[in-house]
């Protein structure tokens, strides 16, 4: 199973609210989507390049909105990591873990 990302955005694009996907990501999806791999701050902050005090502002915050204490650029950036680890964000604050060895799918829908 392939997981997809994010088409990459020209460098000379200005990333705003409006022209990027990410703004529909929320900090439930982003602090799950790392515990379901299994992964720390740490280890993203060496992946991505950005500041592990960056990461854990991003997690922190309403868990049913876009991480407030984060740029869209930022936050594009760890979800292109995370998705690259088998992560699929999926529509109403839910993810997908998807192990393509071992076929193996988990779904997690927080409830209000």
């Amino acid at each position: 199973m392939r997981v997809e990302t994010h088409p990459t955005i020209d460098l000379g694009t200005r990333i705003t609210m409006d022209n990027i996907p990410t703004k529909d990501l929320t900090t439930f999806q982003l602090r799950g989507a790392r515990k379901a791999l299994g992964i720390t701050l740490k280890k993203i902050a060496e992946s991505t390049g950005i500041a592990v005090s960056s990461l854990a502002r991003m997690e922190s915050g309403n868990v049913f909105l876009f991480p407030e204490h984060s740029s869209v650029p930022t936050v594009y950036a760890v979800r292109n990591y995370l998705e690259s680890q088998g992560i699929r964000f999926l529509q109403d604050n839910g993810l997908q873990l998807v192990n393509p060895d071992e076929k193996i799918q988990i779904r997690i829908v927080p409830t209000h």
